[in-house]
């Protein structure tokens, strides 16, 4: 999906969940409901950044994580092929399909997914206050031991690919967790990779 009015729609229709979840209470159950998200997944990638920081591998920012994330989210508007969806005031959720960065059933980085995040990497490269979280998911499929394999070698080629453009290491984290945290059936494909920006 490029950027442009869907990722406008996208951003609207959670600002009017947000508004609702604070007024209900109910945030799990309310972000669910995002097109292309698992809230779990979330919860998990957000743990895994807090460790990030506990370990002093990021500095928090100044003048706040929130306006600093902005300047992330901004930068990253122009990109195709990715949704932008702001979770809350310092984190940030990169939704990327999987096909348009991985043939079927390959951990190998094809040309277009090469250029896709290499394109990321040098927009954030000079923005290193935030922790970033690499999630990579599958389709439910019959094998799952081979499922889970084929995301680690997504969530690890991807990791090495930003390292190679000059992103830290030790600011980032990898995960597959294969068809772990499915979608719900009519939502966009569950062979998703979520990158997540954290700040503080």
């Amino acid at each position: 999906m490029s950027v442009g009015a869907p990722r406008s729609i996208i951003l609207l229709f959670f600002v009017c969940v947000s508004a609702a979840t604070q007024a209900t209470g109910s945030g799990a159950s309310a972000q669910t409901t995002l097109p292309g998200v698992s809230a779990e997944a979330v919860r998990a990638g957000t743990e895994a950044a807090e460790a990030i920081f506990a370990r002093g591998a990021v500095a928090a920012a100044e003048g706040g994580g929130g306006y600093y994330l902005d300047q992330i989210e901004e930068s990253l508007t122009t990109l195709v092929s990715v949704s932008l969806l702001r979770v809350n005031d310092d984190t940030l959720l990169v939704r990327i399909d999987a096909s348009d960065l991985f043939d079927r059933n390959s951990n190998v980085l094809h040309v277009a997914g090469r250029t896709l995040l290499g394109n990321m990497a040098e927009k954030v490269r000079y923005l290193p206050k935030a922790a970033i979280v690499i999630q990579v998911h599958t389709e439910i499929g019959t094998d799952e031991k081979r499922n889970l394999r084929l995301s680690e070698r997504r969530a690890k080629s991807i990791m090495n690919h930003l390292e190679g453009y000059g992103l830290d290491q030790k600011r980032m984290a990898a995960f597959g967790y294969g068809d772990r945290y499915p979608l719900p059936p009519g939502q966009p494909s569950s062979a998703r990779v979520n990158i997540l920006f954290k700040t503080k």
